[in-house]
């Protein structure tokens, strides 16, 4: 049974090397393919110089930048495996993660399951985000501060965004995009990813397409993959930047229209501009809370 693991990269080389170190360091290759796509973020000398170091991967360098989820299309496009092991240029595997992964899959009660990913978590130890929930208006409201007084359930049921808490495997709305394992043939059979999105939401529009058409997203909490989120994309989560948070606002409003109609979009948006409004005062970013009214009345 053969896998493609795919690696879109952006900017960051070390962490880019990190990675495919430890894939040939914990991962046999006998049955696997690696494909590395770059999204035009650096030389093309350099990106060459780079690729003699990791014989057993494909490398690929796009002309332009054309966005995550359609870098990620031009692989899958190229991919022989049957199944599809879609990681993040900055997470790090500490064992063959692909072997629980395809039992999993393989197993004959799961012929539903169409994607799956693990538990992830940074270097320090702290769990980060590794599934979430789709958007729902009982979601918006919360976010208001509502969901201090159901912390847990919000977390787990709720939020766009999860770390991990359950013990068992667990069906969800969409695995976190830096740990994809999905079957070909269906992601295929929805259309693959969404040209529209550049950044953000691909990975959530694609999962409710799969669930439109019948199939799941579990979480597996025994796989575990460190992860350090932001270096696919090249952004520091810790750090505002305008040009990351401008491709969200645009990726929600996107996924708000081919998801949920314009009527959710107008009641949605405004709840979580005085959401984002309500949590940055109180923690008392007064210039975060400008800069971002900014980029959302530019």
């Amino acid at each position: 049974m053969l896998v493609s693991i795919i690696i879109v990269h952006y900017q960051c080389l070390p962490d880019l090397e990190q990675c495919l170190q430890s894939i040939q360091q914990h991962v046999p290759l006998y049955n696997k393919e690696v494909l590395v796509v770059d999204n035009a973020s650096i030389e093309p000398e350099k990106w060459t110089s780079f690729a003699s170091k990791f014989s057993f991967a494909s490398f690929f360098q796009l002309p332009e930048n054309i966005g995550f989820g359609r870098a990620n299309q031009f692989a899958i496009d190229r991919a022989k495996g049957q199944y599809l092991f879609l990681l993040n240029p900055d997470t790090v595997l500490e064992s063959d993660v692909s072997v629980p992964f395809l039992a999993f899959m393989e197993n004959p009660l799961n012929a539903a399951v169409g994607c799956c990913g693990g538990e992830l978590y940074a270097t320090s130890g702290r769990p980060v985000t590794s599934y979430g929930n789709f958007p729902s208006l009982f979601q918006s409201f919360a976010s208001l501060g509502f969901y201090l007084f159901f912390k847990s359930f919000y977390y787990r049921k709720l939020s766009l965004g999860s770390a991990n808490t359950y013990t068992q495997p667990t069906r969800v709305d969409y695995i976190a995009g830096a740990d994809w394992f999905v079957r070909k043939e269906v992601l295929v059979s929805v259309g693959g990813f969404d040209p529209d999105f550049f950044l953000y939401f691909e990975e959530t529009e694609l999962a409710w397409r799969l669930q439109k058409a019948g199939y799941q997203s579990w979480i597996l909490p025994h796989v575990r993959i460190r992860h350090e989120e932001g270096g696919a994309s090249g952004h520091n989560q810790e750090r505002f930047n305008a040009f990351a948070y401008r491709h969200y606002l645009r990726s929600e409003r996107l996924f708000y229209q081919k998801t949920k109609g314009p009527l959710y979009g107008f009641i949605a948006i405004p709840l979580h501009l005085t959401s984002m409004t309500l949590h940055l005062l109180a923690k008392g970013k007064l210039g975060e809370w400008i800069a971002r009214l900014k980029v959302w009345f530019s």
